[in-house]
């Protein structure tokens, strides 16, 4: 008998139940090890993006800054670049920068500052007025402040080559661009789709303080002529012109201190070059140029090539080619004192060369100053500059202008460096089109108000090129999941005529999390 054969039945079903848990670990294992690569793929697309996006704000910040369109020029802490703000494959982006270095001279580098100082409510801080000629401001603008009454404008007033920086006092960080609104549409920009207004936190007094001012109290008191061939030294006080005879004559003033208006009425003249105060009386204190050409200094060949924008024939080119300063000066500056102001009347022409104050200011009017500790550099002379201190302010004052030139035909005012009168108001008059109004070394005033008629060939208030440079701190930051910067460390000089010299770039890093050492 024999045995029957051992069946295999009850095995198959653990063997199954083995390869099922077998082949059900490897499939849970390849599903995890997948999702595990698209998470890490995901956060790789997203840093790539972060990277991109961070990088993209950096590069435009960059343009930005050739173009001259950044209030960090002016702010010590954080502003925002105009317009960068955007998203880039998903990733938002935003780029701010920082003037880590003290090396950019505000004072040097706008055409025109606004201070509004004095200006009760409701007054605006840059006035246009009647006819059609558009106005010019060849540079940077800067104003105190922009709301609904800042600008009273009828013909066009256009900012060339530069933005509108205007103070912020909020404590927002950055600064609010909400004023933006009340830009009128008659104020344009050129390239218009480059600049336009701007906010910056600070506020004019901790950037266009007034300029070295020399010691004032070594002036030779001028009173009366200076007779035809008589020679110093005279009894103080001396005298202050002398007249030149021949065909036309001259009238020639020499530098020292003014406590008469010097008379220029009906006789072309020559102020030979150096250092001029007007510290003239309450009732008696305009210095009116009327019915003559009056020309102040010798040309700086550096700044006036061409020589006189003002033709002065009848002899005083020749007393301006005899005048022969110590060597390396140039021009004349107008000092201003008291009520002491100035207009430019009747057929008056004023033309003021370029002349250089300390080491680095080059300026052709100037009031004077209390020193307050803020933006009033005082004479140095010490306790001199308090009592002489100008008084004229905007709107009330004589005139009620600090400068005026009159409406009517050939008045005429240039100056080829700064005119500072951050208290005061001036205004250019309507006038014909063939008169000469030229502010070519930028201006600093409470208020502005240009008249219209003077053509916009003739008219000219700019900037001169300048070697201004800054170190700038640029952080570009994006978001997406998570978030990455890129930062770089950039040396700028804005005024570079070619545009690919005004960044140069000194470090460039890539921060991860945005958190930069």
């Amino acid at each position: 008998m024999s045995d029957a054969p051992t069946s295999d039945r009850g095995n198959a079903l653990p063997l199954v139940l083995i390869f099922t848990t077998v082949i059900a670990t490897v499939v849970v294992s390849l599903a995890s090890y997948s999702i595990t690569n698209l998470k890490a793929a995901d956060v790789v697309e997203d840093r790539s993006d972060q990277l991109t996006a961070a990088d993209a704000g950096m590069r435009y910040a960059i343009d930005q800054l050739k173009l001259r369109n950044a209030g960090c020029i002016l702010d010590t802490q954080q502003a925002v670049l105009p317009g960068v703000q955007a998203d880039f494959n998903g990733a938002s982006a935003a780029v701010t920068c920082e003037r880590i270095t003290s090396g950019f001279e505000g004072i040097s580098a706008y055409a025109a500052v606004m201070t509004g100082e004095g200006l009760p409510g409701g007054v605006s801080l840059l006035s246009s007025q009647s006819g059609s000629n558009q106005k010019v401001l060849g540079g940077p603008v800067y104003m105190s402040t922009i709301d609904p009454s800042a600008f009273t404008l009828g013909p066009d007033v256009k900012i060339e080559d530069g933005p509108l920086l205007y103070h912020d006092p909020s404590a927002t960080v950055p600064c609010s661009s909400v004023a933006a609104s009340y830009v009128p549409s008659n104020l344009v920009f050129e390239p218009e789709l480059i600049f336009g207004p701007v906010c910056v936190s600070v506020a004019w007094e901790e950037i266009f303080d007034s300029p070295e001012v020399p010691d004032l109290t070594t002036l030779i008191e001028r009173d009366g002529s200076l007779p035809l061939g008589s020679s110093p030294p005279l009894p103080a006080p001396q005298g202050s012109f002398t007249d030149v005879s021949g065909a036309g004559g001259c009238r020639v003033f020499e530098p020292g201190r003014y406590t008469t208006p010097p008379d220029v009425t009906g006789k072309d003249s020559y102020f030979k070059t150096g250092d001029y105060l007007f510290d003239l009386p309450a009732g008696n204190a305009e210095v009116d140029v009327r019915q003559a050409v009056v020309t102040a200094g010798i040309p700086n060949p550096l700044t006036t090539p061409g020589g006189n924008d003002i033709p002065n024939t009848n002899r005083c080119d020749q007393q301006q080619a005899a005048d022969v300063p110590p060597a390396g000066e140039f021009g004349a500056t107008f000092y201003f004192a008291g009520q002491s102001h100035l207009n430019v009347s009747t057929q008056g022409s004023l033309e003021i060369h370029t002349r250089q104050q300390g080491v680095a200011d080059y300026v052709s009017v100037q009031t004077l100053c209390t020193p307050n500790g803020t933006w009033c550099n005082p004479s140095g002379g010490g306790s001199f500059v308090p009592a002489k201190a100008s008084t004229v302010t905007a709107p009330a004052g004589p005139g009620p202008n600090f400068l005026f030139t009159d409406s009517g035909n050939n008045k005429e005012f240039v100056a080829h460096a700064l005119v500072y009168a951050p208290l005061g108001q001036i205004e250019f008059g309507n006038v014909s089109n063939t008169a000469t109004q030229k502010m070519l070394g930028g201006l600093i005033v409470s208020r502005l108000v240009l008249q219209s008629s003077t053509s916009a060939t003739n008219f000219e208030i700019s900037v001169p090129t300048s070697p201004i440079t800054a170190e700038i701190l640029l952080k570009s930051t994006a978001s997406k999941d998570g978030r990455t910067a890129v930062q770089a460390v950039v040396e700028y000089r804005p005024y570079e005529a070619n545009i690919d010299d005004r960044v140069k770039i000194n470090s460039w890093r890539v921060c991860a999390q945005a958190v930069c050492d």
